[in-house]
């Protein structure tokens, strides 16, 4: 059964596998130790700096239909003014 547009956000994340993800993540916080290994990312030795991905959810770069804020929204400079103000905050990532 395909959902309408209006009730995609439904689809995309099950509320068991998320209160299961939940309750993985809350148990191996109470594990002794500084981080369980399940929630450590190895990191290449030649990597000193840690990587980090941005993801920007909305429909497009430009909002081609009715959601927030409104159609016709331009996503583009606030993608940059968060990507620069990131870049500067935090030149060592």
């Amino acid at each position: 059964m395909r959902l309408p547009i209006e009730s995609a956000c439904h689809c995309c994340v099950q509320r068991r596998r998320f209160l299961r993800g939940c309750a993985a993540c809350g148990a191996a916080a109470l594990l002794p130790g500084d981080a369980p290994s399940v929630l450590r990312a190895e990191q290449p030795a030649a990597e000193s700096r840690p990587r980090v991905r941005l993801v920007f959810a909305c429909w497009a770069l430009v909002q081609d239909r009715p959601t927030w804020p409104h159609i016709g929204h331009d996503m583009r400079p606030e993608i940059e003014r968060v990507t620069n103000v990131l870049q500067t905050g935090c030149p060592e990532i």
